[in-house]
């Protein structure tokens, strides 16, 4: 294809080609069609000279290089651009823009080509543009499309796969339906919709079954409501094959497709959620857990009662260490002297003041919000793939707590990666900072903490007292106290400051619901109004509420934690620190 010019051609210098000359053109095209899988593929084995490009063969080519749209509806375009301008121009042109000798050129040629990838698309686009007899081009196209289906289902293809083939199979006679529709044509359409029940009998036919093409070939007579016994012979086929749960169901959804009354339907909701809960049985933990919290899904959704209670009671008694999870490490190398000389910026100021001061000052350890997107994006952008598939994320209590499924779910969470990356190694600093401010300076007084800690109009006295006697049990290693004294705190702040900011930060009742504050996690996104360092929301959301995150704030209050270490307290206090000392509302935040 590269050697076609993406440019129009416009109209053929000279005369137009003879009869003689446009058979020797329609030769070419024939030998460059046979096998291949789709119009792109015949471009691309053409290899035009400098003056053939603008030529009779450069127009007749253009034919050839339109794309196909993929659920066209009546009065929209089927064949559509390849390339758009910025002049707005595009390639291939608009029908209504194609010069009238290429069209004659297009409608002269559909009849002298034979092969069915040739033919079908010429005698389409003739349709499309009415020029010459567009009844008949309808009727010749469909018949094209029925011989090609039947080339790509018999695998008259140079190397491609059954899916390849099945899936331009199916689309030619999809495109055979729509011509018969639109030409209120009977007969082909019959034809058309013959030929995918005879395809449906072939597949039934062949030894190994195969269950992707039969998978493929059902949509397709499914959603030309095609209401053959072939497709439910193959339907219950499908289903007896028990290959995979995935096969299952897609076979189960098809049956539901064309279920007759709620009943039936109601009936294979139930086997769906069966399938997956047997998928689940034979499964090893981590397969058992992600098989039954799909199952749990489809009865909360399908609304069976039963079966939900029955699957969640099943997921409540999955344990972490079920999961036969593999613990990986990383080392990362750091100069001694250059962590001790790091470590002393902070213990060389001259008080305790000044060195706690001095932790919220910059970025905080999950580090800079905009370089962690562009490492993100990056991430991405070097492992494709990788960015599409989804991710679940496990919980403390070992049952699955989150699974990206949305484009921007995905994002979300290659940026908490990055997050948790810096995390790892910065946090180590912030946990030995801390315990060596305790170690110089302590015993710090609890009034001398609280005045601090309670300097800003946002912090409650009451709120600055529990922080003071967190930070002192913090420093006396009893890091488990200092974790649950203080993580209430900081959800009390964060909504102080929502509501100093005027902020909505409380729920009206509503019916039986009587009025409340929102959580944690639904107070962060009105902290930008108060300034607040957009690096720093991060730290707390990632640390504290994401579920793709630490989500240490609902972990620990659940019960779900067994045990506060140094680290997770250093981060309960580095937020309290920045949330009391870090912040003056109505002026922005510190930090870069």
């Amino acid at each position: 294809m590269a050697a076609v010019p993406l440019e129009p051609t416009g109209v053929p210098p000279g005369p137009l080609p003879t009869d003689d000359e446009l058979r020797l053109l329609a030769e070419r095209l024939d030998f460059a069609a046979a096998g291949v899988k789709d119009t792109y593929d015949l471009v691309a084995r053409i290899d035009l000279t400098d003056k053939e490009r603008n030529g009779s063969m450069g127009a007749l080519l253009m034919a050839f290089q339109y794309g196909e749209a993929t659920d066209s509806r009546p009065g929209e375009a089927y064949f559509i651009k390849l390339f758009a301008y910025e002049d707005g121009s595009q390639y291939p042109p608009e029908l209504s823009a194609v010069p009238v000798e290429v069209a004659a050129l297009w409608d002269r040629a559909s009849a002298a080509v034979s092969s069915p990838l040739a033919r079908a698309r010429l005698h389409d686009l003739c349709f499309e543009g009415r020029w010459g007899r567009f009844g008949d081009h309808a009727r010749l196209a469909g018949e094209a499309y029925i011989e090609l289906a039947d080339q790509l289902a018999h695998g008259q293809t140079f190397g491609q796969s059954w899916a390849v083939c099945a899936s331009r199979q199916c689309k030619a006679l999809r495109r055979v339906r729509i011509l018969a529709r639109l030409t209120r044509n009977s007969d082909l359409g019959g034809r058309a919709a013959d030929a995918i029940v005879d395809a449906i009998r072939e597949v039934l036919g062949i030894d190994p079954f195969n269950p992707g093409r039969a998978v493929v070939l059902l949509e397709t007579a499914i959603n030309e409501d095609l209401a053959a016994q072939e497709i439910d012979d193959l339907l219950t086929l499908l289903r007896a094959e028990k290959r995979d749960v995935f096969s299952t169901e897609r076979a189960i959804r098809l049956q539901h497709a064309r279920a007759a009354n709620y009943e039936a339907r109601r009936k294979l909701e139930r086997e769906l959620v069966e399938a997956w809960t047997k998928e689940a049985e034979g499964s090893d933990p981590a397969r058992r857990a992600s098989s039954l919290a799909t199952a749990a899904t489809y009865a909360r959704d399908f609304g069976i009662s039963d079966l939900l209670a029955q699957l969640t009671s099943e997921l409540q008694q999955t344990k972490l260490e079920d999961h036969g999870l593999v613990e990986r490490s990383v080392s990362v190398s750091v100069d001694a002297s250059e962590g001790e000389a790091y470590v002393q910026c902070f213990l060389g100021q001259p008080s305790w003041r000044e060195a706690l001061l001095l932790l919220v000052a910059n970025d905080p350890p999950t580090g800079n919000v905009e370089r962690n997107r562009a490492k993100a994006e990056h991430i991405a952008w070097i492992a494709p793939f990788r960015a599409k598939l989804p991710e679940t994320v496990l919980g403390a209590d070992g049952l699955p707590r989150f699974t990206t499924v949305t484009d921007e779910e995905k994002a979300e969470r290659r940026l908490i990666r990055c997050e948790l990356a810096q995390l790892r190694v910065h946090g180590a600093f912030v946990t030995e900072i801390l315990r060596r401010i305790g170690a110089k300076w302590g015993p710090i007084p609890v009034e001398d903490l609280a005045t601090f800690l309670g300097e800003a109009a946002h912090v409650a006295p009451p709120v600055s007292v529990a922080l003071a006697r967190a930070f002192n049990r913090y420093f006396h290693g009893d890091f488990e106290a200092a974790g649950y004294v203080a993580a209430p705190q900081i959800e009390r702040v964060v909504r102080d400051i929502v509501l100093a900011v005027n902020e909505p930060a409380y729920r009206l009742q509503r019916k039986k619901t009587p009025g409340q504050y929102p959580g944690l996690g639904a107070l962060l996104p009105f902290l930008p109004q108060a300034k607040v360092n957009e690096s720093w929301v991060r730290f707390i959301k990632t640390v504290f509420t994401a579920a793709a995150g630490m989500n240490f704030r609902n972990d620990l209050l659940h019960g779900f934690i067994d045990e506060i270490d140094a680290g997770r307290a250093a981060f309960v206090l580095l937020a309290a620190l920045y949330l009391t000392q870090g912040i003056v509302l109505g002026e922005g935040s510190t930090g870069a």
